[in-house]
């Protein structure tokens, strides 16, 4: 058969997005991967990267049997705009919607949509099974983890769950390496540089704000370490230089962590890795030094908060001390490191997110950023929220809004807070001052570029008046 998988940002752009492709989407890749093993035809477009373009899409619909689009929380719009798009230009083609959203809905997803069918879980076998029995025109109903207008509730619909995920295919990169990624740690990276690898599934911990433990049944799978290995050699064969783990929670297994650094140390494969999520107690001196000498770069801290109530009330399971102790143990290791902090808990008051910002400041940090509480359909506040009757359970993402009886501040207070922490915190001479140690020290100018960006952006909006 003839496929088209689209990985779908929240907003369509006709331009040229380079800087918004934070990684390749590795999904897709897999799927795309075990479909040419079976000899179907298969084109990969990635709209959070390139332009998104009717024309193009519509001249490639003429030769497209069936179209997969990744579906997030975030992103429902444009997935909605994009199947709107492909019936009107012909209507027998099969759209199908995998990934998080689905994984949550698979029936309420299909009417949010209009897809004719959701793939929910592990795409690994359900995806490549719904496929053959669309070519062979059989029977779908009976394809765990596929859900159709004959499914009749989602309690009636099991998620498809790769067990040993040492099983999943390696991503063939190859068809997305004409795309540049990675821009945002690096703005001098080239087409064909930079890439991702996800070493494992879920996340073992319990955060109140967060969706990946409802996304992923509960379960927490690590890939053994020498399968990791033999993705990453596949990796620097194929001649990228920059690797991102993507992993929810890659540090959670400290054991298996220091395997695989040890391994790579071993190999010398020559490579810089991001660790894009990481815990302040994942922390370890032994750890890191190995880190260093893998080749690890950059690192970033879900930081969250200054306050131990609030850290509390998101079940975090961490200390202010904690915190402080991850940050300048990874500064005194050489990582940039960055860090995110939320705002506008429920228990959160104006010398809350004071405080927040003051710990920010004092912190060695390259970067930071400041977002406003979220309640994210899956996560425990939303769930918890919905019972409450203070937002409907088709409302899946919610600002933590004072007029929604979700905080203490309005939607409009939090962007501020948010807006002026970022301001607080970048616009200083002491950071300035910090930033330029910070790129000799550690040969890296990427954030002095970045701030010279923000810094000129909010130039312009002041003389603006904005």
């Amino acid at each position: 058969m003839k496929i088209l998988l689209i990985y779908t940002p929240p907003h369509l752009s006709e331009k040229t997005r380079q800087n918004q492709g934070l990684s390749p989407p590795l999904g897709i890749l897999s799927l795309a991967t075990l479909l040419l093993q079976k000899n179907h035809e298969v084109v990969v477009k990635d709209y959070s990267t390139e332009p998104f373009d009717l024309t193009e899409l519509g001249s490639l619909l003429k030769h497209i049997e069936v179209v997969g689009l990744t579906a997030l929380t975030y992103n429902l719009e444009s997935v909605k705009t994009i199947i709107e798009f492909i019936k009107k230009r012909n209507c027998s083609i099969t759209t199908i919607i995998g990934g998080p959203h689905p994984t949550m809905y698979p029936k309420k997803s299909l009417v949010d949509t209009k897809a004719d069918f959701s793939v929910i879980g592990d795409a690994e076998s359900s995806f490549p099974s719904l496929i053959e029995a669309l070519e062979k025109n059989l029977d779908t109903s009976k394809i765990i983890g596929v859900c159709s207008e004959k499914n009749k509730t989602d309690d009636q619909i099991f998620p498809s769950v790769l067990e040993d995920i040492d099983t999943a295919p390696i991503p063939k990169r190859s068809l997305i390496k004409h795309l540049v990624y990675g821009r945002n740690y690096n703005p001098k990276i080239k087409a064909g540089e930079f890439t991702s690898i996800t070493t494992s599934r879920g996340c073992p911990y319990n955060c109140r704000f967060c969706s990946r433990k409802a996304l992923a049944s509960g379960r927490f799978r690590s890939m053994s370490v020498g399968r990791i290995m033999e993705e990453l050699e596949d990796i620097k064969a194929q001649g990228f230089r920059y690797v991102a783990f993507t992993d929810d929670c890659m540090l959670a297994n400290k054991k298996h962590a220091i395997q695989l650094f040890k391994e790579i140390i071993r190999k010398n494969l020559d490579l810089k890795f991001y660790i894009t999520n990481a815990r302040v107690d994942d922390a370890d001196y032994e750890l890191f030094v190995l880190m260093k000498k893998a080749g690890v770069r950059y690192i970033q801290f879900g930081l969250e908060s200054a306050n131990q109530d609030t850290l509390s009330f998101y079940k975090k399971s961490i200390t202010v001390s904690d915190i402080v102790h991850a940050v300048n143990l990874s500064n005194s290791i050489g990582f940039i490191t960055t860090g995110s902090f939320i705002l506008g808990a429920p228990n959160e008051s104006i010398k809350h997110l004071k405080k927040t910002i003051r710990l920010a400041k004092r912190l060695p940090l390259e970067s930071a950023s400041f977002n406003p509480l979220k309640y994210v359909a899956g996560s425990q506040l939303w769930s918890e929220a919905v019972k409450q009757g203070k937002i409907k359970d088709s409302e899946y993402i919610v600002y933590a809004d004072k007029n929604s009886g979700l905080g203490n501040f309005s939607q409009k207070e939090l962007f501020f807070w948010c807006s002026k922490a970022e301001i607080l915190f970048y616009l200083r001479p002491k950071f300035f001052y910090f930033l330029l140690r910070s790129a000799l020290g550690k040969k890296n100018g990427s954030f002095v570029h970045a701030y010279l960006f923000f810094a000129a952006n909010q130039l312009r909006l002041k003389i603006l008046g904005k």
